[in-house]
Order: C-alpha cells, then sequence, then structure tokens
C-alpha cells in the first residue's frame, strides 16, 4: 500500500525540492519584514502629522496597496508551508533539515579564524573532523534507524570539508581539491593513493550463458532478476536484449559489493566502491559492464536500461550520466547513493531510511519531474539486513500497487521491453 511507502519527485505538477521551498519561503517573508517597518514608518508619519501631508490621497492608497501585497505574501507563505508539509514525509523534512540548518551553519561558520587558537584542531586537520567521525561511528554503529541514516549523511556531507589546505593531498583524490571530492569514500581514495593503492583497469567481461527469457513486467520482477545476479556465479551480470524496429533494448541488472577486498578476481571489490563514488579513474567492476555492452554491440540504434543494487546502482549511475554509443533510456538505483550526480534520464532510486548506503552521497535526492525517489522503513535488526535485496524485493512488492503519479509517471518514460527476449550472463574479473 501507499500508506507504507514514501515517495516524491516524478511529479511534473511538482517540481521543487524542500529547500527550494525553504528559499521561496525565506524571501518571502524578508519581503514582509520590510513592509511591516514601511507601515510602522507610515502609521508614525500619521501620528505626528495626521494628513498634512503632499498628496494625502496617494498617501491612503499607497497604504492599502500595502495591506494587499502583505495579504497576497503572507497566503503565499502560508500555501508554500501547507505544500511542503503535505508532500514530504517526517522522514525526509529531517534529512532536509539538517542539510539546510545544521550543515549550512556549519560549512559557512569561519573555521579559518578560529584555527589560529586551537593548534590541535589544525593538526587533526579541520574542526569538523572530530565531529565528522562521531557521526559516522554513529551511523555504522547504532541500530539502523532514520536517525543512523541521517547521522552518516551528514558525516559524508561534511566531509570534504574536514582537511584543511596545509593537509592536502592527504584528504582528497589525485586531480581533485578537497572541496570538490564528494563524500567520506574520497578521503578514504586520497589515503590510499598515497598508499599506492588503487583499482586495477585489467579487466574482463566473458559470456557464460545465454538462454531464452521474458521481458519483467513490474518492480518486484526486475528486483528478482537483480537478486538472481548476485553469486549466480560470483561476479556475474545478467543482460536481457530484446528486439526493436530500430535496434535491441538491453536490460542490464547490476549487482553490488562482493568482495571485502581492495582488489582481486571479483571487480565488485572495495577499491570499485571508492572509484566509483569519487571518479578519480573507471571502477573496474564499471569497466567490465561497459566491456560486456561493447561485446554485444551495444550501439547509436539501441537502449540500454540499468538497474543495479548499491555499488551496482552506483556504477550504472556513473555509465547513465556519460556520452555513450547508446541511448541510456533510464537507471533504478536500489540502495545506492545517487543525490550526487545530475542526471538527463528517468531515474527511480528505491531506498530504506534505515539504511546507510544511499547517504554516503551527503545529499538528498532532489525533486525533478525525470526522478522519483521511493523510501520505505523496513524492520530490520541490522544495517546489513536493511541494505539486503531480500528487504528491497519486499519494498518492491509495495510499489507494485502504487498509484502514485510520479512513479508512474517515470516508469512510463523507461519504456521497458515486453515479451520474449534473450539473456545473457557474463562473469566478469578484474
Amino acid at each position: 500500500m501507499d500508506s507504507d511507502l514514501v515517495i516524491y519527485g516524478g511529479n511534473p505538477k511538482i517540481v521543487a525540492s524542500r529547500d527550494e521551498i525553504a528559499r521561496c519561503q525565506h524571501w518571502i517573508r524578508q519581503c514582509l519584514i520590510a513592509l511591516h517597518q514601511v507601515k510602522t514608518s507610515m502609521v508614525w508619519q500619521e501620528t505626528v502629522f495626521g494628513f498634512e501631508v503632499p498628496n494625502p490621497i496617494a498617501f491612503i492608497s499607497l497604504r492599502m496597496k500595502l495591506d494587499q501585497i502583505t495579504e497576497v505574501l503572507t497566503m503565499l507563505d502560508n500555501h508554500l508551508y501547507l505544500a511542503s508539509e503535505a508532500y514530504f514525509s517526517s522522514e525526509v523534512q529531517m534529512a532536509h533539515r539538517i542539510e539546510r540548518e545544521y550543515l549550512y551553519a556549519a560549512k559557512e561558520m569561519p573555521w579559518d579564524l578560529l584555527l589560529f587558537p586551537m593548534p590541535r584542531l589544525m593538526f587533526a586537520g579541520h574542526p569538523h573532523a572530530p565531529l565528522t567521525a562521531a557521526l559516522a561511528v554513529i551511523g555504522l554503529t547504532a541500530p539502523p534507524s532514520t536517525a543512523s541514516v541521517s547521522a552518516m549523511r551528514s558525516a559524508a556531507s561534511l566531509a570534504p570539508y574536514t582537511w584543511s589546505k596545509p593537509a592536502y593531498p592527504f584528504g582528497g583524490a589525485i586531480g581533485h581539491k578537497p572541496e570538490t571530492v564528494t563524500g567520506l569514500l574520497a578521503q578514504l581514495q586520497g589515503n590510499l593513493y598515497l598508499l599506492g593503492i588503487k583499482s586495477t583497469p585489467a579487466v574482463k567481461a566473458t559470456m557464460i550463458a545465454r538462454t531464452k527469457t521474458y521481458a519483467a513486467d513490474s518492480f518486484s520482477g526486475h528486483m528478482n532478476k537483480l537478486r538472481d545476479s548476485y553469486f549466480n556465479p560470483s561476479s556475474a551480470i545478467h543482460i536481457d536484449a530484446f528486439r526493436t524496429e530500430k535496434g535491441r533494448d538491453f536490460v542490464v541488472y547490476v549487482p553490488g559489493t562482493q568482495s571485502n577486498q581492495l582488489s582481486g578476481d571479483n571487480p565488485f571489490n572495495i577499491s570499485s566502491n571508492i572509484s566509483a563514488m569519487t571518479s578519480t579513474e573507471l571502477a573496474a567492476s564499471e569497466l567490465s559492464v561497459r566491456q560486456a555492452l561493447f561485446q554485444l554491440g551495444a550501439g547509436e540504434n539501441d537502449r540500454v536500461i540499468l538497474v543495479g543494487h548499491s555499488q551496482g546502482g552506483i556504477i550504472s549511475s556513473n555509465i547513465a550520466i556519460d556520452d555513450n554509443d547508446y541511448e541510456v533510456a533510464g537507471l533504478i538505483g536500489v540502495g545506492a547513493p545517487l543525490a550526487h550526480q545530475s542526471f538527463d534520464v528517468p531515474v527511480i532510486s528505491i531506498e530504506h531510511s534505515n539504511d546507510i548506503v544511499p547517504a554516503l552521497s551527503g545529499k538528498t535526492n532532489p525533486i525533478t519531474e525525470n526522478w522519483v525517489t521511493v523510501q520505505n522503513h523496513p524492520e530490520a535488526e541490522t544495517i546489513i539486513e536493511a541494505h539486503s535485496m531480500k528487504t528491497y524485493i519486499e519494498t518492491a512488492e509495495l510499489m507494485d500497487s502504487s498509484k502514485d503519479v510520479g512513479l508512474t509517471e517515470v516508469y512510463k518514460k523507461m519504456n521497458f521491453p515486453t515479451g520474449e527476449g534473450i539473456s545473457y550472463k557474463f562473469k566478469l574479473s578484474g
């Protein structure tokens, strides 16, 4: 049921983020303050001088117009408030409030002036450093909840600010200034580069199976196909191909992290996570997916729709924003941090409000006509359970019965193929 889901974005009638609404409210209220000051000044003139002022008719007319303008602005302010409260859930509100109020204030603080009397903090890199570490620990160790996810999002957002210039390049990846690199993973990437550790670009995609398949016609259908790509065998992806009048439609199902190693034969490893998030180099897993599509001859007459979980969602997003030989027709990201990306293609982001992985982008997803976010808050005792495909399939089953306009419109724009096709299974290796 829709009541179990929080869905925002994708609705052409609502294309403003909460931050944009708050900005409009701010300036409307500033105008109201200014108008109030003008009216107060005019009342003082009336009290002292009565109507012994030049052109009293114009004076009275101006007062009436000011009252009318004040009334209209007050009404607009109230409507903006009601619209935002009706459209955003309490969980989304919490995330945006942290970004808007706390993080904005923290980033605007003149830390450089405060560093002089606090040399110990300078040694740490930045006064944000202890706070960032604390928020990250809370997010990683606390029971899965909206609060722990908000803490993780705050830590990811503050991370690029935790290294002052004297610490550079220790806090940023090669070729990037610290303030331009996104998220906690960027800090780790910079340190790994200093140690000479980076993902190996020598990758290989080997086709190991080709079978008849039928197109998925529901969200749960897509999630089940995505789940089947996990460890079947390990480091495998599934690409379903369907003939069209112009060419072919490819639906690429990309699983997430499967190895906790920085390198190795399985490209779905930690190093690929770091590379995919920081964009300092193409992740080994992303190179492998691109190679599989190349082997299938994906070209200008072909459409590609990407469905990825966790790391699979991250590398899929990188492919979606890149210039390719084929048309990327849509992206479904499942439990993946996507908010730091800018998309021109239809996007459906499926997130759990107690899953910390989507929070690693350090931002909340924007609200646009082509991007819809679906949030659920499943019962989960661990972070792993909140992030698991099993739990996301349960969310997808709820989505199948949703009548949300935004979700329906964005899914329709992707124009998923139907009928019979061929499923190609590729084993990826690093």
